[in-house]
């Protein structure tokens, strides 16, 4: 059996990233594909039960201990993503790890590179294709609901929007821009335009574990972006 293939939303807050989810799987299923979602921070979870807390400002952790929480949150549902791929299931993801490098990194509170906070992911599953919902955060805090959790603050998703973009330039084998601006209906027309020859290679394609070569990015490479 032809496996699944991973697909991986990522944006910043209040990009529409949850409705593009919801209208990528309807047409998925609409196709006769086999799909579901994912959505990190896995909240069901204990750990993710703690992280919710996190995001609501309930209780705190340090930029690095948060980080590994995070990731630790995504390393636990590794084998159950793979077992639904190779079942022949199309899975579409809700934020990985992209967001937490991005996120940890705009914390600028930490003397840690891009490497280290890559390290963390290394032998989760890599995704066949990552959609970055492009709108600029000055766009998305007008949205309704901005401003919610912990980590909806404008300055903060500046640094997460130019992390992102460092991201999409490390991995342009797989990563896609999408204009986040655009109404629902034609955001999903362009993603599906996008994602339908990533299934068809992912069919013939072996599932990968992320990783990396040294990105040689140390601290002060890291705190540049920002400059």
């Amino acid at each position: 059996m032809s496996r699944g293939a991973l697909i991986v939303f990522e944006g910043c807050d209040r990009v529409g990233k949850s409705t593009q989810v919801r209208l990528l799987l309807d047409k998925l299923r609409k196709h006769g594909y086999k799909a579901e979602t994912f959505a990190f921070p896995d909240r069901s979870t204990d750990l993710g039960k703690f992280i919710d807390q996190y995001l609501k400002a309930n209780v705190d952790m340090e930029p690095r201990e948060a980080h590994l929480v995070f990731s630790a949150n995504r390393q636990a549902a590794v084998e159950k993503m793979r077992k639904k791929l190779f079942d022949g299931c199309h899975i579409v993801v809700d934020r990985y790890a992209y967001s937490g490098i991005a996120y940890t990194i705009a914390k600028k509170t930490m003397d840690l590179g891009l490497e280290w906070a890559q390290l963390q992911d290394v032998g989760i599953l890599k995704p066949d294709c990552v959609i970055f919902f492009d709108l600029t955060p000055e766009m998305a805090s007008s949205r309704s609901g901005f401003g919610a959790e912990r980590l909806e603050a404008l300055e903060l998703q500046k640094r997460v929007y130019t992390v992102m973009k460092k991201l999409g330039e490390q991995n342009k084998d797989i990563w896609k821009d999408v204009d986040a601006s655009l109404p629902p209906e034609t955001v999903s027309e362009n993603v599906w335009k996008i994602v339908e020859p990533f299934i068809q290679k992912a069919s013939n394609s072996p599932l990968a574990l992320i990783d990396i070569e040294p990105s040689r990015c140390t601290v002060t490479q890291a705190k540049e972006l920002f400059n």
